[in-house]
């Protein structure tokens, strides 16, 4: 039952998210890697899954960067 969970949840959250992943994988193949930044703002001119508390701004803490 929890595996079925877990695959709804994930299909679901990809599915929701499909641009923010095929910007991605363009990005990786052009030669971009992984950066952590820390706690900071999401720039607004580009995709991003953010981390929010009840209460706070959005936050991202990695960036693809070339």
């Amino acid at each position: 039952m929890i595996v079925i969970v877990v695959v709804v949840f994930s299909t679901l959250f990809l599915a929701d998210n499909q641009d923010f992943f095929n910007k991605v994988d363009q990005d990786i193949k052009a030669g971009y890697t992984w950066h952590y930044g820390g706690e900071q703002n999401p720039d607004s001119n580009s995709l991003a899954i953010t981390s929010q508390a009840d209460g706070d701004t959005p936050k991202i803490y990695w960036k693809l960067k070339k």
